[in-house]
């Protein structure tokens, strides 16, 4: 296992965990990359237990927490920062 830091340059979603799992570094406990395309699909319809789910991916959640975000809203900047450091 790997402490990562990563930092998106854009927002879009699942960013930071198609670029590891295209490098064969996959999140612990993620549910929809580090599993079989059909898991995924069940995983996305709801169709699977938390059980199963926890028995395949080898974790209760994924792995990957935000340090720091910050966003613009009408006008106004919101910055939210873990009170754990990591680095």
């Amino acid at each position: 296992q790997t402490l990562v830091e990563a930092i998106p340059l854009t927002g879009r979603q699942h960013q930071i965990r198609v670029h590891l799992d295209s490098i064969s570094h996959n999140i612990i406990g993620d549910p929809l990359y580090a599993v079989e395309e059909e898991f995924a699909n069940l995983f996305l319809k709801n169709q699977i237990s938390e059980e199963d789910r926890i028995k395949v991916t080898k974790a209760s959640r994924l792995m990957l927490q935000a340090d720091y975000l910050e966003f613009e809203f009408l006008d106004v900047t919101y910055i939210f920062t873990s009170k754990q450091t990591f680095f």
